[in-house]
């Protein structure tokens, strides 16, 4: 088992996948569900949104699944919110949200990362909600990707008002060591226990 020695970025990472690839798959079934019940807390049926980007997880990495809440966002709002997916750019790490349409296919790329091809591509300002994976964050919020920066960037350039959601099946850390002045904090994350709320 690899000890966590240190609370900076890098560490964190090296860490928490190693957690994660140890997480049994019936138990991640079942801790999906758990979140589901704790992301419900935020209310989101009587926000008035309309549009969210999530994510199609990483299984082999085993981020959460977002079956359940993406299912929830479309087929049981009235009216539907709708769900757009990143689509990034590895040469420029840029993000975009994409809306699918019918038509739309899936390709994969870096650590078999699922994207769509085509559909249309949203105003950041448009987005209501973010849910966005993550490998670890701490009491404040502060989060912990994979060290590309694209959710970073992509928040930039959404309205302050935006949403954003983590989720987990690990609990926070007491404090992430090397946050600097581009990492935007979450506002909630949810886990198999509780939902975090950070000022």
């Amino acid at each position: 088992m690899v000890i966590l020695r240190s609370h900076k970025k890098q560490a964190l990472r090296t860490y928490y996948k190693k957690v994660r690839a140890e997480l049994d798959p019936v138990e991640m079934s079942k801790m999906d569900e758990q979140i589901m019940v704790q992301f419900l807390k935020l209310g989101i049926q009587d926000s008035g949104f309309r549009y969210a980007m999530s994510y199609i997880p990483i299984r082999m990495t085993a981020e959460v699944s977002t079956e359940h809440i993406n299912n929830y966002l479309f087929n049981h709002l009235q009216p539907p919110i709708q769900i757009a997916y990143p689509r990034t750019d590895f040469k420029t790490l840029e993000m975009e949200a994409v809306l699918p349409d019918a038509q739309t296919r899936y390709s994969q790329k870096w650590l078999r990362l699922t994207e769509p091809e085509s559909g249309e591509i949203l105003d950041p300002q448009k987005l209501d909600l973010v849910i966005m994976p993550l490998l670890a964050f701490d009491v404040k919020g502060n989060r912990v990707g994979y060290g590309k920066g694209f959710y970073d960037r992509y928040l930039a350039k959404c309205r302050p008002d935006v949403l954003k959601v983590g989720i987990s099946y690990l609990p926070a850390v007491n404090q992430i060591e090397d946050v600097d002045q581009y990492d935007i904090p979450l506002d909630y994350c949810a886990t198999p226990e509780r939902l975090y709320e950070f000022s």
